[in-house]
């Protein structure tokens, strides 16, 4: 995985000084993600939170997505700030749905990063995964 990790995701607009758009890095990456998830979810009132085994267990067996190419980690100075992850799922009419489901908290990961991150979108290439994806937007 070391290759994938090193090799950051483009950006459409420069990201803030030490902030890197990167591959997933299993098993190292999930306990910070586990903990950003648990963060969101109690600064939004869910009572769901997942331990570190459940968490992992998702990520190491996806039904709808790519860990490879669909999870993008978000650093900036080599701490995790931040993660996306993008996957497909089938709504009661049949229709294909592709979504990015962002975990990044503002005031931790700072209102630069969350902006930067919206404005700059994802233009899905035909194998609808991050890896082939490239960046629209900007500001």
């Amino acid at each position: 995985m070391t290759e994938l990790r090193s090799a950051p995701f483009p950006t459409a607009t420069p990201l803030p000084a030490g902030t890197v758009l990167r591959h997933l890095d299993p098993p190292a990456d999930y306990p910070a993600m586990n903990e950003i998830a648990n963060r969101i979810r109690a600064a939004t009132g869910q009572d769901f939170y997942t331990t570190l085994e459940q968490f992992a267990n998702y990520y190491d067996h996806p039904r709808d997505f790519d860990r490879s190419a669909d999870v993008v980690v978000i650093e900036r100075d080599g701490e995790v700030i931040g993660y996306a992850r993008a996957g497909t799922h089938e709504e009661l009419d049949g229709t294909q749905i592709y979504e990015v489901v962002p975990f990044l908290e503002p005031d931790v990961a700072g209102g630069d990063v969350f902006l930067d991150l919206s404005a700059d979108g994802w233009r899905l290439s035909s194998g609808n995964s991050l890896r082939d994806a490239t960046p629209v937007g900007g500001r």
